[in-house]
């Protein structure tokens, strides 16, 4: 009679294919189980400088308001003309600008109404002239100018450059010239009026 394989199953008991798959699947789990590996994990940060939003300063003389006492003429006849240098800043730590400028007057009347403005690039020659090399404003005859602000000229980009901050203040000097024409008539005798400007910057690429 011969001997059963060592491991065999009895007669009569054989393993049902449905249990032989279970404990293979046992084997497997436990087999994985038992090679899972541990991970080293490590994070590292950053942080940037100050970021912050660019200082946008025009000034005129060194002022954002400025009033320019010495531009006066408290007896214009016709044919004379008053000229002021206005030194136009770009302030110690403001960003590179473009600007414009307007005018207006505080009062109309037969004298304002005849009243003739130009504007120049540089310094008044004297209290009654302007550099004619590069005009701004006013062509031949000059503008006129009423209650409601005039664009004078804009987008001048004198100030624009460079790019890096300055530590020193930037200055376009601008010579503004008002004349009174000869062609004034009479009624504007004794009639006066204030000249008002703004000037107004734009950062480049706006």
């Amino acid at each position: 009679m011969l001997d059963r394989e060592e491991g065999a199953a009895p007669e009569g008991r054989r393993v049902s294919p449905r249990l032989r798959a279970l404990m293979s699947l046992g084997i497997v789990v436990g087999v994985g189980a038992v090679t899972t590996l541990a991970v080293f994990t490590d994070t590292v940060s950053m942080t940037t400088g100050t970021i912050q939003a660019a200082n946008l300063d025009i000034r005129l003389s060194g002022q954002d308001a400025w009033s320019a006492t010495s531009f006066a003429a408290p007896a214009m006849i016709p044919g004379e003309s008053v000229a002021v240098t206005v030194p136009v800043q770009r302030a110690v730590g403001s960003t590179a600008f473009t600007y414009g400028a307007t005018g207006s007057v505080t009062t109309s009347n037969a004298f304002s109404t005849n009243v003739r403005l130009k504007v120049y690039a540089g310094s008044a020659t004297s209290g009654t002239a302007c550099p004619t090399t590069t005009q701004l404003a006013g062509g031949t005859a000059g503008t006129a100018l009423g209650t409601t602000p005039t664009a004078l000229f804009g987008s001048r980009t004198t100030l624009a450059t460079p790019a890096a901050i300055p530590t020193v203040a930037q200055v376009d000097n601008l010579c503004l010239l008002v004349t009174l024409p000869t062609t004034t008539p009479t009624t504007a005798a004794a009639l006066s009026t204030t000249l008002t400007f703004a000037f107004n910057a734009t950062t480049p690429g706006a």
